[in-house]
């Protein structure tokens, strides 16, 4: 019975993995990282509050100079953090967002405070990042779950100007 249990429960927690989504990526040369400068929208997975990006070429996070300043604003709150990069290939480069510090604390709604979670989570898991044919920002943890492609994180931004 517990043999039966456990088949079940596998049978279901891959039966999402076979829906893979393709991403065009357009190669990002190691020496161009700073294609990912600039402002950004969320526009998957949930882009139901306006939640925004900006990456910046300043090193006030740990100083390094694989260091880009990043702050944006949640459904409600603004936020400051840091992302250390390295690259990785010729499509995508390793990334680490530090820890996320608000410099705003104005009052949410219960949605808008789970969807600051949500996204705020989701960016702290992020570890690699590329930019598609399209321009659009990348950003995708790594495969959980026995590499079930369908439980990575993923995070896609629009520039804006």
């Amino acid at each position: 019975m517990k043999t039966l249990l456990i088949a079940c429960t596998a049978l279901v927690g891959f039966a999402g993995c076979s829906k893979k989504q393709a991403f065009s990526v357009e190669p990002v040369n190691p020496n161009r990282v700073a294609q990912f400068v600039g402002n950004w929208v969320l526009v998957a997975p949930d882009a139901t509050y306006p939640i925004t990006l900006t990456i910046e070429p300043t090193a006030f996070g740990t100083g390094t100079k694989n260091s880009y300043g990043v702050s944006g604003k949640g459904p409600v709150n603004r936020y400051t953090s840091s992302l250390d990069y390295a690259p990785s290939s010729a499509t995508e480069v390793d990334m680490k967002f530090s820890p996320v510090f608000w410099t705003s604390k104005v009052a949410e709604t219960p949605q808008q405070a789970q969807a600051s979670n949500d996204y705020l989570t989701r960016l702290g898991r992020v570890k690699t990042g590329s930019i598609t044919k399209e321009g659009a920002l990348y950003l995708r943890s790594e495969p959980t779950l026995g590499g079930c492609i369908d439980l990575q994180v993923r995070l896609i931004f629009q520039r804006v100007n």
